[in-house]
Formats: C-alpha cells, sequence, structure tokens
C-alpha cells in the first residue's frame, strides 16, 4: 500500500512540475495581467487541438471566464487534468482538497455505508454540531481526489448537493449500484 501512495505522490509531483508554468499563467490571466492573457490564448488554442487535453483545456477556459465551482469544473476530468485544474482553482483561493493529502488524521478508511449512514444523520435536523461541514469536507474531498475512481469522484459530488439540501440530484454518471444505494439515502431523508 505504501508503494503506491509513493508512487501516486510521485505522479502528482510530476504533473505538478509539467504544468506549473500553466496553472501560474491562467491564475495571473484570471488576476488581470495583460502579458498572461497573451501567453496563455495561443498555449490553450494549441492544446485544444489534441483529443487528450480537450476536457482539461475546455475546464481552464471556464475558470479564466470566471467560473469557480469546484466540484462542476473537476467532474469528469482524468487524473492529471484534476490535478492542474484543481491547482489553478487553489491559487485563486477556491477550497479544493490538495491532492494526496488526507484529512483523517487515524488513517482508517470509512466505508460506503458509514459515510452514507452519517450523511443521512448530517441532513436531519438534530444533526450533531460540525458534522455536516465535516462530511461536505470529506465529500468535496472525493469529488476532487485525482487518484480516486471516477464513479467514487462523482459520487462524492452526489453526496456534496444532498448535504447542501439537493433531494433530486443527477444520478445519471453513478455507477448502477451507487444510484440504488444513494437513492436510499434519499428516501431516508424523504
Amino acid at each position: 500500500m505504501q508503494a503506491h501512495n509513493d508512487r501516486q505522490e510521485q505522479i502528482i509531483r510530476q504533473v505538478r512540475e509539467q504544468w506549473d508554468g500553466v496553472i501560474q499563467t491562467v491564475i495571473a490571466t484570471c488576476n488581470g495581467n495583460q502579458n498572461a492573457v497573451q501567453q496563455l490564448e495561443p498555449f490553450l488554442n494549441e492544446m485544444e487541438q489534441k483529443e487528450e487535453w480537450r476536457a482539461l483545456i475546455g475546464v481552464l477556459r471556464r475558470i479564466v471566464a470566471g467560473e469557480r465551482d469546484a466540484l462542476e469544473l473537476l467532474r469528469r476530468l482524468d487524473e492529471t487534468a484534476t490535478i492542474v485544474a484543481g491547482d489553478a482553482l487553489r491559487g485563486l483561493g477556491v477550497d479544493v482538497p490538495i491532492a494526496g493529502q488526507d484529512d483523517d488524521d487515524d488513517g482508517k478508511m470509512m466505508s460506503l455505508q458509514d459515510l452514507l449512514s452519517r450523511v443521512v444523520v448530517a441532513c436531519k435536523p438534530d444533526a450533531p454540531a460540525g458534522l455536516t461541514e465535516q462530511l461536505h469536507n470529506v465529500s468535496l474531498g472525493m469529488a476532487t481526489q485525482p487518484s480516486l475512481q471516477p464513479e467514487l469522484r462523482e459520487l462524492g459530488r452526489v453526496l456534496n448537493q444532498i448535504l447542501s439540501g439537493e433531494r433530486n440530484p443527477d444520478l445519471s454518471a453513478l455507477h448502477p449500484q451507487l444510484v440504488e444505494v444513494v437513492r436510499k439515502v434519499l428516501e431516508e431523508l424523504g
């Protein structure tokens, strides 16, 4: 397990090194730096011609245009694109969990059933103080964690919406088994 984590951290570090100039240029562009604007546009136009970079370039363009919803922007991006776009958003002051860092101090993983049970409790009027905020952070972390499987990232996005009060979230991108468990959560919340 440690070897996998070390390898994952190495990949994340390499992506950050390779894309740091682009990330900094996106941030500078968003902050009104005209030199950065002139540098960024030709790069985006060139990279957009390559199929494997279209999704990332589309998200970077949305960030430059002013979008800041991390859950929506990072949705369905691959690992590399999630790291790059997430770092650009963080550079603009958006609260996006940092890839490779765990919020959980004791290192224990929460089971899916435990997570879903806690979401139900957090959505009730008598929820323990701080639980909803804690689970917002957990679900946001899931949704924006590049090393997580896409279906679990999507689950994080859906759970974040439920914690925000949405009772009819879009489940179309969820794995069918996850659709079933989320529907049970929604039924419990009635």
